[in-house]
């Protein structure tokens, strides 16, 4: 049950994570530090950046090379470049679109955890086990890695750095939410890592 008990709360905390780098961000916009702005609004790209790279790999493992072509050269230098210019942005802005309900889908998880559901081992058996939940549930932790390794780590560092800068001429409400912002990063980076550490032992 204890297990069930973090997983729910993780989904929660890591909400409130992605609600707060936006909130930072938007701070930054607003005070003018268009340095911290950029950087933040960087690391809020990335996860969706290299997770529609992930995507595209996942989805496209195989069935250009395998299925479409016999002519090793012409998929190099011709059908894989197309291929690619077509598909990768689709699977970038689909992946947008997942980022952005992202929370909805952690805490459907966690759920699935707290009533014994999973694709494998679950304490209750279920006709919605099978291929399309072990996809979920791949793409979830895909969702996770991009947010809470690509996502909460750098934040963390721009905010730790932006106060070390700036702390004499910040307000103590900007303080505190950069400092609860700051926590809440890397709160979500402990979580991720002894949570797939416990899963793993």
């Amino acid at each position: 049950m204890l297990a069930e008990i973090f997983e729910v709360f993780s989904s929660l905390w890591l909400v409130g994570d992605m609600a707060l780098d936006i909130v930072t961000t938007e701070g930054f916009f607003s005070e003018k530090e268009y340095a911290f702005f950029w950087a933040s609004m960087a690391a809020l790209f990335l996860p969706i950046v290299i997770g529609g790279l992930v995507i595209w790999c996942y989805l496209s493992k195989a069935r250009l090379w395998d299925e479409h072509c016999e002519n090793d050269w012409c998929c190099l230098m011709i059908c894989l470049p197309c291929y690619w210019l077509i598909t990768w942005p689709l699977c970038a802005a689909g992946f947008a679109i997942l980022w952005i309900i992202s929370p909805l889908l952690h805490f459907i998880q966690a759920l699935f955890f707290v009533f014994g559901v999973k694709p494998f081992g679950g304490k209750r058996e279920s006709r919605i086990q099978g291929e399309n939940l072990s996809r979920f549930w791949l793409f979830v932790l895909i969702l996770k890695i991009c947010e809470q390794l690509l996502e909460a780590f750098p934040q963390m560092l721009i905010n730790i750095i932006y106060l070390d800068k700036r702390w004499h001429q910040l307000s103590e409400w900007q303080i505190a939410k950069l400092v609860i912002s700051s926590i809440f990063s890397c709160g979500s980076f402990i979580m991720f890592i002894t949570g797939n550490v416990y899963k793993c032992v």
